[in-house]
């Protein structure tokens, strides 16, 4: 398994992605908001573990949420 943080500012840092316009880079970022520091767990496969990903999500999404790691 691998856990993931996602981080908006590192990804425009990379600059071009791949398949991927600048406007449809921000358009993505404005439709899939999930805070940065959110714990993602992926399968060998690179899919969802489920439900660990889900509650990690919904604790996110909520005003619990202590971020787990530091930005870097």
């Amino acid at each position: 398994m691998h856990l993931f943080f996602p981080n908006k500012r590192k990804v425009w840092k990379v600059g071009e992605v791949a398949g991927l316009s600048h406007a449809e880079l921000t358009s993505l970022f404005e439709r899939r908001r999930i805070p940065a520091g959110t714990p993602i767990l992926l399968d060998l496969a690179m899919r969802p573990v489920e439900p660990v990903s889900s509650w990690f999500r919904k604790i996110a999404l909520s005003a619990r949420f202590v971020r787990v790691r530091p930005e870097e």
